[in-house]
């Protein structure tokens, strides 16, 4: 095993990351400054919880869109009553707290279903996300 981190902040600095060594800050800057990988992953992506997934697409001033702004939205409003409307699980506090409301709340089976399905995505993500990094230092 090789831990990224170690060799991110060893090896691998770009102003954008501003001064974060998260895979969530650093993987759009890297999908940015990488044409191996706008160019592979701008064609559609097929995983284990995707079906063409297009993980390079580009705002209106031509920088990359975060990819984990891409991740579906999962509605807790069922889940509390005050939070209301559209949550992405798209960082690690986010995946803990859904994961804890299927613990410990009363969640309709189909709900269950939809958080436990953007649970999977995030974690692939996240998996892919490392894979997309050591794919732009050998790219």
């Amino acid at each position: 095993m090789v831990d990224l981190l170690k060799l991110l902040k060893n090896y691998h600095y770009h102003r954008d990351f501003g001064g974060s060594t998260s895979i969530k800050d650093v993987l759009p800057v890297v999908l940015n400054s990488s044409e191996a990988l706008k160019k592979k992953y701008s064609r559609p992506y097929r995983g284990g919880n995707f079906r063409n997934q297009l993980w390079y697409r580009e705002d209106a001033s031509g920088r990359v869109i975060d990819p984990y702004k891409l991740l579906p939205p999962v509605g807790f409003e069922e889940l509390s009553d005050y939070e209301a409307g559209e949550e992405m699980i798209a960082d690690g506090g986010s995946a803990m707290m859904a994961w804890a409301r299927m613990q410990f709340d009363d969640v309709p089976q189909q709900r269950r279903d939809a958080v436990f399905d953007a649970l999977l995505s995030y974690c692939e993500l996240d998996t892919l996300a490392m894979v997309m990094l050591v794919e732009a230092w050998r790219g």
